[in-house]
């Protein structure tokens, strides 16, 4: 489902991103980027196709049934034994920190020029460590809610990050096909690759804030 999803979300972002970054261009390029809107339009009918497909398949209901299943009988108690009785709490602080040392670990090893991939492997280890903070607001309160919402600005300010690459790498290819709009494009990836640069620039300021002593004093 990952998938089928993933695509068709890639595409609705490019279609925004490229939309807003043709208004920039000079207006002869504007034209000439109307075949760009028209592939894009092309191949995201095609994934939404796709996507719809896997909505009727027999595995998304079995996965359905699934999520039930476990949602009305969580296999809990077979794997807490002795620890039943413990305040609920220090497995909260427990989960969480296990999640916000995975994602230390990974800014520390992309200190310095970290790669476009080392970035995009933060941000998932960042929204996996926000959804742990999230999770436990209900034991926790508001320490948790407040360091989730840290977690999530740096999440988002990554998620953007990686648009930017996914972008410049969906308009290379294009202009392999539409040699017309190589000007066009090429304007559209000198955007992108501005918009990162910002971004490359602010995301440690954003981790700072995120990582501050006080914010995860609780775990």
């Amino acid at each position: 489902m990952g998938g089928a999803v993933g695509p068709v979300r890639d595409l609705d972002v490019l279609s925004a991103r490229f939309a807003a970054g043709v208004l920039q261009l000079a207006e002869v390029d504007q034209r000439a980027a109307a075949d760009l809107q028209v592939k894009l339009a092309n191949s995201r009918r095609l994934a939404r196709h796709a996507l719809l497909e896997a909505l009727r398949s027999p595995d998304y209901d079995r996965t359905l049934d699934a999520l039930i299943a476990y949602a009305a009988q969580p296999p809990i108690a077979s794997h807490v034994g002795k620890d039943a009785n413990r305040p609920a709490v220090r497995f909260a602080r427990r989960l969480v920190r296990r999640r916000w040392l995975q994602l230390g670990a990974a800014v520390t090893d992309a200190e310095g020029c970290a790669t476009d991939e080392e970035l995009h492997r933060i941000r998932i280890l960042a929204k996996r460590c926000r959804y742990a903070a999230e999770a436990v607001v209900p034991v926790v309160g508001r320490p948790a809610r407040d360091f989730a919402s840290r977690i999530e600005d740096m999440q988002a300010l990554l998620g953007d990050y990686h648009d930017t690459v996914l972008a410049e790498a969906w308009l290379r290819e294009a202009a392999v096909e539409l040699v017309d709009g190589r000007v066009a494009i090429g304007g559209l990836i000198a955007i992108e690759r501005q918009q990162r640069d910002r971004l490359r620039a602010a995301w440690p300021t954003v981790w700072r804030h995120a990582s501050k002593r006080q914010a995860r004093a609780w775990f």
